[in-house]
């Protein structure tokens, strides 16, 4: 082999500077997408969970006239709400069981719920997940606003609304029910309130 054929068989040191610079521009692309897909990924799953959105002190329930009339409000938020003051760690707790509602299992008395300490609740957010669970239609008085809920165990859907309706009558709540199924939350001290403004009926009993 002479002198020529092996020069001409080595790279130049171009070339070889134009290979290294290609391979560094494709680690370069590559680690630039990699990262964008991470970021779109991470986007997705804090929208899926709702931990962006505003807090339960900064959301109020379906607006009312401010006459301080007996009357309710219809259960019908789909998701959990930050609790008033919450840590982040409650904060992403909250956004995770928002993420696993949206995607868990369609059949809601299939339904699971997490653990979590005593806090309070609005009961609002806790009975409108208590309406997709048991497809119920929940009333709740004006004058109901946060209660004291939790659990140190993993709950059924089915024992998750137990839970809630015993803590809402621990808060000093009455539950009523009629033939219809629909079930009105209402504090003691109002009932008389009421049922002189014919929202509680001669059929409400107390559940």
């Amino acid at each position: 082999m002479t002198s020529d054929d092996v020069h001409q068989a080595a790279p130049s040191a171009a070339e070889l500077s134009r290979t290294q610079r290609d391979s560094s521009h494709c680690w370069s692309r590559l680690v630039r997408v990699l990262l964008l897909a991470s970021v779109l990924v991470g986007l997705g799953i804090v929208w899926c969970s709702g931990v962006l959105e505003p807090r339960s002190d900064e959301v109020s329930s379906p607006t009312l006239l401010p006459d301080g009339r007996p009357a309710f409000v219809i259960a019908s938020r789909l998701d959990a709400r930050v609790p008033p003051n919450a840590i982040l760690a409650d904060r992403l707790a909250v956004a995770r069981q928002n993420l696993y509602t949206r995607l868990r299992k369609k059949n809601p008395a299939a339904w699971t719920f997490r653990a979590f300490p005593i806090q309070p609740y609005s009961a609002y957010a806790l009975l409108s997940e208590c309406r997709r669970v048991t497809g119920k239609r929940y009333l709740i008085a004006r004058e109901v606003g946060h209660v004291a809920f939790g659990s140190t165990n993993i709950l059924s859907g089915a024992q998750w609304v137990a839970a809630v309706e015993q803590a809402l009558r621990d808060s000093g709540c009455l539950l009523l029910t009629n033939k219809t199924g629909e079930v009105k939350v209402i504090p003691k001290a109002k009932l008389d309130e009421y049922r002189k403004a014919g929202l509680v009926k001669s059929g409400d009993a107390v559940m």
